[in-house]
């Protein structure tokens, strides 16, 4: 006869495992010290630059390349590269607005993005949106 008190105790740990597996969503403001510690980060979406025309699906990886405070116009600036750049010669795109999946509705929250070449993303965020949700997680 199996230990149904050993079984109870036995099924949150492995729902507590399971968890830590999974990909969490990062806030603006956690981008750095995930990156820092190893994690890999994800788009969580894609995201697609009309007049380049290059498009980076949902799961792509990307490495933290740096981030910018421009306090003169309240916005905090996130590089990103591409890990799995596929065309690194692509040009430099105009800035696109992009919403976070998963934001709040309370305030606009769109975050602009460019791409420069190397497939570097650069990531507009607003000050007041450093600890909102982003379009990265991590794994």
């Amino acid at each position: 006869m199996k230990n149904p008190l050993g079984m109870m105790l036995l099924a949150p740990l492995a729902l507590l495992v399971s968890f830590s597996a999974a990909a969490s969503d990062l806030s603006w403001s956690q981008l750095r010290d995930a990156s820092g510690d190893g994690l890999e980060l994800v788009l969580r979406q894609s995201v697609s630059l009309g007049q380049s025309q290059m498009s980076f699906a949902a799961g792509s990886a990307f490495e933290f390349e740096g981030e910018i405070p421009l306090d003169d116009i309240s916005v905090v600036l996130f590089e990103m590269r591409a890990k799995n750049c596929t065309d690194p010669s692509a040009e430099q795109s105009d800035m696109e607005l992009i919403l976070p999946e998963g934001s709040d509705t309370g305030r606009d929250r769109r975050v602009g993005v460019t791409l420069q070449a190397g497939c570097l993303l650069s990531f507009f965020a607003e000050n007041a949106d450093y600890g909102s949700v982003s379009v990265f997680s991590s794994r």
